[in-house]
């Protein structure tokens, strides 16, 4: 059975000036797999998340989520990526007294 990836990172580098943020060889996350991201700080998990996520373009290499490149897809593409990936910055936009489940699911808020 071929099961096409919701994320595939292949020789992707992320660089913030001449400084090496990120430098992922191979990532390949399939339907329904759960992946946790453990890292200390300055290890590029949040450049992990702004790739996913199309805040960010590589420096390099190529970038997959859901079938599209959420960087250089058409605008339709795009908006369909961002209403299937969600990201809450860690430090701001969270509603103060709000569990963590219902900060996640505001962000289901435009589909319903």
């Amino acid at each position: 059975m071929n099961v096409e990836p919701v994320i595939r990172l292949e020789n992707v580098h992320a660089l913030y000036g001449r400084t090496l943020a990120l430098d992922i060889a191979e990532l390949t996350i399939l339907p329904a797999e759960r992946v946790f991201v453990l890292g200390h700080s300055g290890s590029g998990k949040t450049t992990l998340s702004r790739l996913i996520k199309g805040r960010l373009e590589p420096s390099t290499g190529q970038l997959r989520v859901l079938g599209a490149c959420p960087t250089t897809s058409d605008a339709r593409d795009n908006r369909a990526i961002q209403r299937h990936v969600a990201m809450i910055d860690q430090e701001f936009f969270l509603v103060p007294r709000s569990t963590v489940v219902a900060s996640v699911l505001h962000g289901c808020l435009g589909r319903v």
